[in-house]
């Protein structure tokens, strides 16, 4: 069973950067996990079975129209399905978040093709840039969720 609890810097930060540096990725400086009034976005670890699996942030404009899901990482070393299920998780739950919140646009920026395809099929994000470095992807909120 999936869960999903707030991303704590003191408890978490290590564990996430060392999966990014497991995964080739350069590690995060803290700051990134902090807005310019001090207020961290709202991150979220997902854990399987009591074990974190993956993480996830949402950033929010000061307007309420614009947020951005950022910084998306798994475990290494799991199935490739626990990963997308965690992946989903921490999405659907961000996006709740967004949605409640009344914003408008989610905004999703990945560096690995392979998480804007998952984004693109199973969660219902549009790829909007193809270059090279980050690929970005949105998904309009406005739009009512399918039953």
């Amino acid at each position: 069973m999936m869960q999903v609890r707030p991303f704590d810097i003191m408890r978490d930060y290590n564990l996430v950067e060392n999966w990014r540096v497991e995964r080739g990725q350069a590690k995060l400086p803290r700051e990134v996990f902090y807005t310019t009034t001090g207020v961290p976005p709202l991150g979220v670890v997902v854990e399987h079975e009591g074990l974190p699996t993956a993480a996830a942030w949402l950033y929010k404009d000061t307007a309420g129209v614009l947020c951005w899901m950022a910084w998306t990482v798994t475990r290494p070393c799991i199935s490739p399905l626990l990963a997308a299920r965690a992946i989903d998780t921490a999405e659907d739950f961000l996006e709740t978040i967004a949605r409640e919140e009344g914003y408008s646009l989610l905004v999703g920026m990945f560096k690995q093709d392979s998480l804007v395809k998952h984004f693109e099929r199973r969660l219902g994000f549009t790829r909007c840039d193809t270059g090279k470095g980050h690929f970005m992807t949105t998904k309009d909120l406005t739009c009512p969720l399918p039953l």
